[in-house]
């Protein structure tokens, strides 16, 4: 059964063949390919930035939003601080490229603090760009829409209560709302209280069902990400070694579904903290968390 081969690949002969961007005897594990010193995505001399993902616009150029923590205010602005304000000093920046890999050059911002883990959706009905992102460390979801590429963008709604929006947008104009949730009784053992729920948005800009919150499994996890396979299977990539959580470098997890509402228990480790690159180098990082998808444009 596909199912034993994580949905992400065919069961052929008794074993998995799994598709390109899985590997594994069981197809769980993502299979990166080595990056290009030259292309690391969003990289700023200044500024911390945290998450982000790019779609491409009508003029063909790549538009990736992210998470850029400042120190302060105006004054201290050109002063690099990393992570540890996240919780007060993020803002949403636009950045652009010609490629999907980078470098992206930054532009201007467009969400003003307090903003943090933005993901941008494309809505499969009107074409309209969904920006959706906390206003506070520990939510709202808000969202805000374009209808002209990043352009100009409409003030902003108030989607859902919860925190670390991972939106999947539905052909019929629905949203299934994935997210963090906090403070459930989760089997033993585990080293977090949090965990994925997801609830129904009835449009992108419409706010989500308060009374249908699910948790999508048992397994402590965050930061949700949620893509449909071309055989019309549900994947979730998530961050499933959360908070307190130890050792960090295999913290990357990766479910599957056949409907986007029954959902196996997590790969943990799908995914590891090790960088490797195209010169044969490789890094480990203390962790590797937000994972977010872009979807190759071509359909094979």
């Amino acid at each position: 059964d596909d199912w034993d081969c994580s949905l992400a690949g065919e069961c052929v002969g008794g074993k998995c063949v799994c598709d390109s961007w899985a590997t594994g005897l069981d197809c769980s594990y993502l299979d990166f390919e080595p990056i290009d010193k030259d292309r690391l995505g969003y990289l700023h001399n200044v500024h911390t930035s945290w998450g982000g993902n790019a779609v491409m616009g009508s003029d063909g150029i790549w538009h990736m939003y992210v998470s850029e923590i400042i120190c302060g205010k105006d004054d201290a602005r050109s002063a690099k601080c990393g992570l540890a304000k996240w919780q007060t000093n993020s803002q949403v920046v636009h950045s652009v490229s010609s490629d999907v890999d980078g470098p992206y050059e930054r532009r201007e911002v467009v969400v003003e603090p307090e903003a943090h883990n933005p993901t941008l959706q494309v809505s499969p009905v009107d074409g309209s760009w969904n920006l959706y992102y906390i206003s506070q460390h520990d939510g709202p979801i808000e969202v805000i829409s374009s209808s002209d590429d990043g352009l100009s963008w409409s003030p902003p709604i108030t989607v859902s209560r919860n925190q670390n929006p991972g939106p999947l947008m539905r052909a019929d104009g629905t949203v299934t709302m994935f997210y963090r949730g906090d403070g459930a009784n989760l089997p033993s053992p585990t080293c977090s209280s949090e965990y994925v729920g997801f609830q129904s948005c009835p449009s992108q800009i419409q706010q989500c069902s308060a009374s249908d919150n699910k948790r999508a499994f048992d397994h402590t996890a965050e930061d949700p990400s949620v893509f449909v396979d071309s055989r019309g299977n549900y994947h979730m990539l998530m961050n499933a070694l959360p908070y307190m959580c130890v050792p960090k470098e295999s913290q990357g997890g990766h479910a599957w579904s056949r409907d986007g509402v029954r959902w196996s228990e997590p790969r943990v480790g799908a995914f590891d903290a090790r960088l490797f690159f195209t010169d044969g180098s490789n890094i480990l990082c203390e962790r590797r968390e937000r994972p977010q998808i872009i979807l190759s444009l071509d359909p094979n």
